[in-house]
């Protein structure tokens, strides 16, 4: 599932297609790419009974930004401290 990065910051409710139909899909917020969401009864079905589908949340950056959507990264790297690579 596809999310923008500010989808996964502030979560969001997204339309996600499944084998039997659309449905609302709560994202949380401060979501990780790589997440995987349980939906429960949405999977394939067997003789007995009906599985479950697993979303895979995958942040993709725009690639395509305007000069002030650019400064607004710069914004945001200049208040956030974190270091994914500290550990």
């Amino acid at each position: 599932m596809p999310l923008l990065p500010w989808e996964a910051a502030l979560g969001t409710a997204l339309e996600v297609p499944t084998l039997y139909g659309k449905i609302k899909l709560n994202i949380p917020a401060n979501s990780q790419s790589g997440k995987k969401l349980r939906i429960k009864g949405k999977g394939l079905k067997t003789k007995s009974t009906q599985g479950d589908m697993v979303a895979i949340l995958n942040i993709e950056i725009p690639i395509t930004q305007s000069d002030e959507a650019h400064q607004l990264w710069q914004q945001l790297a200049a208040l956030e401290s974190e270091n994914p690579r500290s550990g």
